[in-house]
């Protein structure tokens, strides 16, 4: 994760129910660090939100966000479409 950033933590606590923002000094090394929480009806909207926030703030690196989509049951968006044609 990158830099919490004023206006990552302002859209970040504006479109998801952000639990805590914080940033961790462990051996010198800023380790910042974002908890949100949804219902779990609301998942499916978590990855495309992630989403909008990355490409505004390059928060993370965007493996992960893959790895947060696949846990919630939504399909990679990122995903080539020729993958899904040749299964």
């Amino acid at each position: 994760m990158r830099e919490l950033s004023p206006e990552f933590v302002h859209d970040v606590t504006r479109e998801l129910d952000v639990v805590r923002t914080q940033s961790l000094n462990i051996d010198g090394v800023d380790h910042p660090n974002v908890i949100t929480t949804c219902e779990l009806d609301d998942r499916a909207e978590l990855p495309e939100k992630l989403g909008s926030l990355w490409q505004r703030h390059e928060f993370t690196d965007r493996s992960f966000l893959r790895k947060i989509a696949a846990a919630v049951g939504v399909a990679d968006a990122d995903a080539p479409a020729t993958a899904m044609a040749t299964a």
